[in-house]
């Protein structure tokens, strides 16, 4: 029996019904798990977003009534992602919540609620912003590691490959493995220095010049230039020029106020009350005379007045540029990567194997890390992992083949 004397569900229903409520469980436990590595509002979101689950939880209770006894035991899987969440918060982990609350299966279920199926599309996309700036963070140094570690993986496999198909002694391979990986991680490092500082070059000189701020109080009004550079920013005509105008309404109205200040008290700092604006201070006679962005909220006409850039647009660079990081860090970070994955490939030399067994067991060994790759990949990115795993292995792979026949041919037509 059910608490609210519901029919009775069917054993195919009663199996349904529990996956759910193990699902909903094991999400609202990952939720709060992340949330103890969390601060502030992504922490209040995350809790909120475990409340969410356990509401739901409730409605499988209410359905499932004596049949929810025992509890169903959570898979291994959620069991490894709440001890990731604990551990590090991963955005591994958020990713991977992304996915299942993308699943949609309560759109196709009819004992489920509408409301239900619209909360958990809503905590998919709750999720896929929590872990947009960790994505962000990370995309920077995991380009240079996963970029590093594949080209190592496939360049010196297929080079390995290609030089044993000729069918020269296993010392030169393992020379031959050994000079490319040294090689490839120089290349690596340094093209990902250059690469990575010259583009932090280009977004650094797209910043606005800091400069230009002091001289906007002396713009000639009846010209309203400010607005080309709202124009500039993609702001339409006839929006620029009323934007120019609020702008520079803001930073007259901060001028005129600190003046009345100082005049009122001329001993006492500028900025010495704390959350006080200027216009907030005792004018005499209560004059309310200012243009009307002095009469604007305080936070409102100081940020205007401060930053009057910042009404155009949000595409500073800054954010832009804590994702790419800094270049040494990616030449260091590729240098290790690539030798990492060079390495690989040359195990089975290191452990005394030749011929076609040596390649057997480095396309294995390789074929492995790059099914590993391209599921993390595939996880970061939201994707299937299975599908980007797949594809991963099977270039990296078919490129070592290509060049263990080149090899072969090449060793037949030159006799080596």
């Amino acid at each position: 029996m059910n608490s609210q004397n519901l029919p009775e569900p069917t054993p195919e229903q009663i199996k349904r019904w529990r996956r759910y409520l193990a699902e909903e469980r094991d999400e609202a436990k990952i939720y709060r798990a992340i949330a103890k590595k969390r601060h502030g509002m992504n922490r209040e979101i995350l809790l909120e977003l475990a409340d969410a689950e356990k509401r739901h939880e409730d409605y499988w209770l209410a359905h499932l009534g004596t049949h929810a006894e025992p509890a169903p035991h959570s898979p291994w899987y959620v069991r490894l992602l709440q001890g990731l969440a604990i551990k590090i918060g991963s955005i591994f982990v958020l990713a991977m919540m992304q996915r299942s609350e993308e699943r949609g299966t309560y759109d196709v279920d009819a004992d489920a609620t509408p409301q239900m199926a619209a909360d958990e599309h809503l905590h998919s996309e709750v999720v896929r912003a929590l872990a947009a700036r960790s994505r962000a963070r990370f995309s920077g140094r995991a380009r240079a590691m996963v970029f590093g570690v594949n080209d190592g993986l496939v360049s010196n496999l297929a080079l390995v490959a290609g030089i044993a198909g000729t069918g020269v002694a296993p010392s030169i391979v393992l020379v031959t493995g050994l000079t490319g990986l040294v090689a490839g991680a120089l290349s690596m490092g340094v093209g990902e220095y250059i690469s990575i500082t010259s583009q932090r070059e280009l977004l650094e000189s797209s910043r606005p010049n800091p400069d230009v701020k002091q001289r906007l109080p002396m713009l000639d009004r009846a010209a309203n230039e400010l607005k080309l550079l709202f124009m500039a920013r993609g702001e339409k005509p006839e929006e620029a020029a009323a934007h120019a105008v609020l702008a520079l309404e803001a930073i007259d109205a901060q001028l005129q106020s600190r003046t009345l200040s100082k005049a009122v008290s001329p001993d006492q700092p500028q900025d010495s009350c704390p959350g006080e604006s200027p216009d907030e201070k005792n004018v005499p006679g209560g004059d309310t005379t200012l243009p009307s962005a002095s009469r604007m909220s305080t936070a409102e006409s100081r940020k205007q007045a401060d930053n009057p850039f910042a009404l155009a647009s949000e595409d500073t660079p800054s954010g832009e540029l804590e994702a790419i990081g800094s270049g040494s860090q990616a030449a260091v970070s590729s240098f290790l990567a690539f030798t990492l994955g060079a390495f690989i490939p040359l195990i089975p030399f290191l452990l005394g194997l030749s011929g076609i067994p040596a390649i057997i067991a480095a396309v294995v060994l390789v074929g492995l890390m790059l099914l590993m790759i391209g599921g993390t990949i595939g996880i970061l990115s939201g994707k299937p992992p299975f599908l980007r795993a797949l594809r991963q292995a099977t270039i990296g792979i078919g490129a070592a083949v290509v060049t263990y026949l080149l090899g072969l041919a090449a060793g037949g037509a030159f006799s080596l």
